[in-house]
């Protein structure tokens, strides 16, 4: 049979099933229910297989999105946490996990081999960039473009008869369950999962800790709409929080109240959030945990940042394969500054504060610091599959409505579409720019941003952006976090306690307190800690450690 008539036929199935399921009489068990849900997650599987098109790929991903809502839906009916966890994962960033263990599938061949499968792969992708961008393409390049796409599968096919490990991680998506991941990746550090579903109809969360896997339903996704977008329109400008800051606090503690509140965490609980739909856009550690009467003092406001570090993953079976991938060996930074001066050739303002951030960090830590002429596209060529830790202090644009969403160097542009074409196996890249985090919403993927295209690329973990950063609270906030890694912390836990730490800085001016000023950059994928190179500066290990207590005491107040 056609796979797409039988995907069609299973989820015709699958609905009336469901609707008998609410008949009193019904005969039919939740086993036998849910084993149609599984065949048909496995009919998806096999039809997304076929397709190598980017752009099909993602339209295949939007109509399947309603599919693992009703599964999820089934799963949180009858309170089946195992099987939701499975289905919440299916719904997450398939492609990006396919891209990564593409990626790790070409070192199980010679390098020869790699160097032809990675050819053939280049061509498509040119060649389908041709297409989509030229809609009066001829019949000759659609042509080629057909014989490119048939001369990688061929070769593919080849390779997957020759090499079995090659073979199996091309062919297969390994989805952990709930147990193995909560002990490899959530008990170590006593890390709860919060796992999101923006569903057409509903919006679902799912958490998983030491207590196991929950499931809940938080409304109807039109209501969390309107919240969420109350909340999200404070962070369009720089000061629309500060001109109104008792309006944002009743925004951030009404989406607080709905999405965070019905969780039932534990104040301190270190969280893992898997987000999604609009929520991709939101700056969790904003949104505000009590009613408050004077939202004037803002920093003093009941953030969440108070009560949980959080840290942020395209999906639970990501975060595990970045896990296994991340070493302690001595790590140092490479740093691109090229609008230190304002000389640079690109059509970009002067970042006053970008060689001060650099200054502040390189001060205790090994850091190589190419400013102005030196950070130029070919100079990142050259070192970024090369560097441990990566740190950009540039501009970057990621609306795709209004130009081609890039990193600016001192000579030329890096494209978002050419990151994906390297190899950066960094521990940590930092993109210490606007709109790193932000751009195209493709529904069951994410957001398609710079963030993602350095995690594809082969980044254990990244520091990104959702706005339009300061870069003078920008600089601050990231000097802070390099500090905090040099004395062994998690990554979670350094930027957590970087942020903390501007918000007592009794420096930093009122108005900017605002989370506008703070709240933008958050980590993506892996936390654990880094063996930073440098000489420990003491100022910042006992400001830091300050910090520390400080929010301990907070914590302490806020439970007394």
């Amino acid at each position: 049979a056609n796979p797409l008539d039988l995907f069609v036929y299973l989820n015709d199935q699958v609905r009336a099933l469901e609707q008998c399921l609410k008949q009193a009489e019904c005969t039919l068990s939740s086993a036998a229910v849910l084993m149609v849900f599984q065949r048909t997650d496995g009919l998806i599987d096999i039809i997304r297989s076929g397709h190598l098109n980017a752009d099909t790929k993602l339209f295949w991903r939007r109509e399947v999105l309603p599919f693992y809502e009703r599964a999820v839906a089934f799963c949180h009916q009858f309170n089946l946490g195992n099987e939701a966890f499975y289905f919440f994962e299916k719904s997450k960033s398939v492609l990006l996990l396919e891209g990564l263990l593409d990626s790790d599938a070409l070192l199980a061949i010679p390098d020869s081999l790699q160097q032809i499968e990675v050819g053939l792969s280049r061509r498509l992708h040119e060649l389908q960039e041709v297409v989509r961008t030229r809609p009066a393409s001829s019949g000759a390049q659609y042509k080629e473009l057909l014989q490119a796409q048939q001369a990688l599968e061929e070769f593919q096919e080849q390779i997957r008869e020759a090499y079995p490990s090659y073979r199996e991680l091309t062919q297969h998506l390994p989805i952990p369950t709930p147990e193995v991941f909560y002990r490899s990746h959530l008990q170590p550090t006593e890390t709860t999962l919060v796992h999101f579903l923006w569903g057409t109809e509903h919006v679902y969360a799912l958490t998983l800790s030491g207590s196991g896997v929950r499931t809940f339903n938080l409304g109807t996704s039109a209501e969390l709409q309107v919240s969420t977008d109350a909340v999200l329109a404070f962070f369009t400008e720089p000061t629309i929080i500060e001109r109104n800051p008792s309006a944002f606090a009743t925004a951030a503690h009404v989406l607080y109240s709905r999405l965070i509140e019905p969780l039932g965490l534990q104040d301190g609980e270190r969280l893992l959030v898997v987000s999604d739909g609009p929520l991709t856009y939101l700056p969790f550690v904003a949104l505000v945990a009590e009613e408050t009467a004077d939202g004037a003092l803002l920093s003093s406001l009941p953030y969440l940042l108070y009560r949980h570090p959080v840290h942020y993953s395209y999906s639970a079976s990501i975060l595990l394969r970045h896990s296994q991938m991340t070493n302690r060996t001595s790590t140092s930074i490479t740093a691109f500054a090229p609008f230190a001066d304002g000389e640079a050739l690109v059509d970009y303002p002067m970042l006053d504060f970008s060689a001060d951030e650099l200054d502040y960090i390189s001060r205790s830590l090994r850091c190589e610091v190419l400013k102005n002429k030196a950070a130029s596209l070919g100079q990142w060529r050259d070192l970024a599959s090369q560097a441990s830790i990566l740190h950009l202090s540039t501009h970057a644009f990621s609306s795709p409505a209004e130009q081609s969403p890039h990193i600016a160097f001192y000579d030329s542009l890096l494209q978002l579409r050419s990151i994906y074409q390297y190899r950066i196996p960094a521990q940590l890249v930092v993109l210490s720019a606007c709109q790193t985090q932000i751009g195209r919403l493709a529904p069951g993927e994410g957001v398609l941003g710079l963030g993602r295209a350095f995690v594809q690329a082969g980044a254990a973990s990244v520091v990104s952006s959702l706005w339009n950063v300061n870069a003078q609270s920008t600089g601050k906030i990231l000097a802070d976090f390099y500090a905090a890694l040099s004395t062994d912390i998690n990554k979670d836990e350094a930027l957590h306690q970087a942020q903390f730490n501007y918000l007592m800085d009794e420096e930093v001016p009122t108005f900017q307190k605002s989370p506008y000023y703070w709240a933008a950059f958050g980590l993506y994928g892996s936390a654990a800690p880094l063996a930073l190179e440098g000489t420990f500066n003491w100022y910042y290990v006992l400001l830091g450690g300050g910090g520390m207590l400080l929010l301990g005491l907070l914590r302490w107040s806020r439970l007394s």
